[in-house]
């Protein structure tokens, strides 16, 4: 079979800019220092996980149309897809730094961006949310808060505070932006950042929700209602806010995980003027929870990872205002993503094989039969 030379170029360049991410860069570091010490650490189990309750498997999604890439052309390397308010999606595709918007028909509308530090310009895509009709774009490697347009224009651009953010959230009636801290998270759930890009305020994570290591307390969010849903990796809690960023709830998931310990090794690798060697890392015997959230105003639908065959393929959804559990949706095929139109519709990405985004028809909360 003759190799296609462009495709092999877009796969090496999808391979190294999927390297660009903090956890990508912890994992070559603790591969490097398992091939110097010549062994494979291995890590004691941490943190206690409830009994899996049975889940309410709903009707099977009805697919409604897909939008295919095999090429790299349309969608190029996407690795995160948000809902437009004009019923779309945009997605962001790492090999070029850029931003696609696609309409409700999944139609190509505008693409922005490219890699560099000038304006409209990116190094790493964090999250993008919606504030209105404005498009946020967070990028922590420029320490920027990128602002566009509803048709793809540059409107501004914000500083950031110097340590890292992992998601924008919505304003909660505040003119400033409000941002979930990565580094230094653990004991803040949100802060408000000014226009001069310092700490304005700050939220304090609720008691029912601890960790010790930033790590473990990687999260996701997206707006719920007039608030918004934060739901983490590693655990199967939610914090569900109200339209004052104030704590309504923290629920816990229809599977419960509990937050995984961190060990470090230090170790004397014998080596002229290195004196020791540092690894962190998470439990590799933890089961991972999140792997994405969306909401709607009724709805928070959750992206369950788990260690099961239907690993990635798992939708549990629940109640927007008081987290009650409310069925779970099995989709054909893994996802890396998912986003929640606005007509209620649910757009689904795929990354495994080459990109698809999928949009689904999600049918009327009655009971399906067991997958």
């Amino acid at each position: 079979m003759k190799r296609d030379p462009k495709r092999m170029v877009t796969k090496m360049r999808r391979t190294v800019t999927k390297m660009n991410t903090f956890q990508h860069r912890q994992l070559l570091a603790v591969m490097l220092l398992a091939r110097i010490l010549g062994a494979i650490c291995v890590l004691a189990a941490g943190g206690a996980e409830g009994q899996a309750t049975q889940r309410n498997w709903l009707s099977q999604p009805v697919l409604d149309f897909s939008v295919e890439d095999p090429d790299g052309t349309v969608l190029g390397n996407p690795l995160r897809i948000t809902a437009s308010p004009g019923g779309g999606f945009v997605v962001s595709d790492w090999a070029d730094f850029a931003i696609q918007a696609f309409s409700p028909r999944g139609e190509p509308l505008w693409r922005f961006g490219r890699q560099g530090r000038g304006p409209g310009e990116f190094l790493q895509f964090m999250h993008m949310e919606y504030d209105g009709d404005k498009l946020l774009v967070l990028d922590n490697k420029n320490r920027r808060l990128t602002v566009l347009s509803a048709d793809g224009r540059l409107v501004s651009a914000q500083r950031l505070p110097a340590t890292q953010m992992s998601q924008v959230l919505p304003a909660f009636g505040s003119s400033r932006r409000v941002l979930r801290p990565f580094i230094g998270g653990r004991d803040t759930l949100w802060v408000s950042v000014s226009e001069s890009g310092r700490v304005a305020s700050a939220a304090p994570m609720p008691g029912k929700v601890a960790f010790q290591d930033d790590v473990v307390g990687e999260s996701f969010t997206s707006r719920a209602g007039a608030g918004a849903v934060v739901a983490f990796r590693w655990s199967s809690q939610l914090v569900l806010l109200d339209e004052s960023g104030g704590v309504r709830t923290v629920a816990e998931g229809i599977e419960r995980v509990a937050f995984p310990k961190m060990k470090k090794y230090e170790v004397d690798p014998n080596i002229e003027g290195v004196t020791k060697l540092v690894a962190r890392r998470v439990d590799p015997k933890a089961t991972p929870a999140a792997r994405s959230v969306a909401a709607d105003s009724q709805r928070v639908f959750v992206l369950f990872r788990g260690q099961t065959e239907y690993r990635d393929r798992i939708v549990d959804t629940y109640d927007a205002r008081l987290g009650d559990y409310r069925g779970s949706i099995l989709l054909p095929n893994k996802v890396a993503d998912i986003a929640m139109l606005a007509d209620g519709r649910l757009a689904t990405l795929e990354t495994d094989f080459f990109p698809i985004v999928r949009v689904w028809h999600i049918a009327d909360e009655t009971a399906g039969r067991h997958p």
